[in-house]
């Protein structure tokens, strides 16, 4: 009598997921580097002209991203610092694209190049900006969580202090079930903050990508 999609499924809860024992508080850009993405937008950077190979190298930024580091702030300027030269020097390389004097096939050239350079910088500010935006928002989620958690321990107190006082005659029912129901949703609430918390350290682990593998065990928790 089931629909057949509901055959097999697995059922959970939250309890059968746990968070990992530390998360990075600061994520160097290397590690970000190994995104597909980044990774298939390099490639086609170096085959746009194999010959600009060390410039490629020098193309990506060299930062710490954490949850203090806002989204906004990443922006060419603000990160390639020194690598900015290198943005300048491929837009001088391509500036005579339009001279009718050089050949055909070179300015095909130059113009893969531009085109290789802009979708390059473009998918590395992007990566880098989810990886910011992921901190930031799982140090969000840390805090409320914690919050939360100090809300629930203090109403569940509260709802056994209440359960005493019943059970002495000193409480009437409508208090104690007004104690259970605020304990009950201040729960909900808790295991909301905790689903939260649950997808933000996935959304931080798929913003990051495969340079998990190379990330330093001594990183700070949180």
């Amino acid at each position: 009598g089931r629909e057949p999609t509901a055959r097999g499924l697995p059922t959970f809860t939250l309890r059968d997921f746990t968070l990992p024992v530390e998360l990075p508080r600061v994520i160097p850009s290397e590690w970000v580097r190994q995104r597909p993405d980044i990774q298939g937008a390099q490639a086609l950077l170096h085959a746009a002209n194999a010959d600009y190979g060390v410039a490629v190298a020098r193309l990506y930024p060299q930062v710490n991203l954490s949850a203090s580091l806002g989204s906004q702030a990443l922006t060419t300027g603000a990160l390639l610092g020194g690598g900015a030269a290198v943005w300048s020097l491929i837009g001088q390389i391509t500036q005579p694209l339009f001279n009718p004097a050089l050949p055909a096939e070179k300015r095909a050239a130059l113009a893969a190049l531009d085109a290789a350079a802009a979708n390059y910088q473009g998918v590395v500010l992007d990566a880098l900006r989810s990886v910011a935006d992921a901190l930031r928002a799982l140090d969000n989620d840390a805090q409320a969580l914690a919050a939360q958690a100090g809300a629930d321990a203090a109403a569940q107190g509260s709802l056994q202090s209440m359960q005493r006082q019943y059970a002495l005659g000193s409480a009437s029912y409508l208090q104690l079930l007004s104690a259970q129901q605020q304990a009950q949703q201040i729960r909900t609430d808790l295991l909301a903050a905790q689903a939260r918390r649950l997808q933000s350290s996935a959304a931080l682990y798929q913003a990051v990508g495969a340079g998990w593998a190379g990330a330093p065990q001594a990183s700070n928790g949180g």
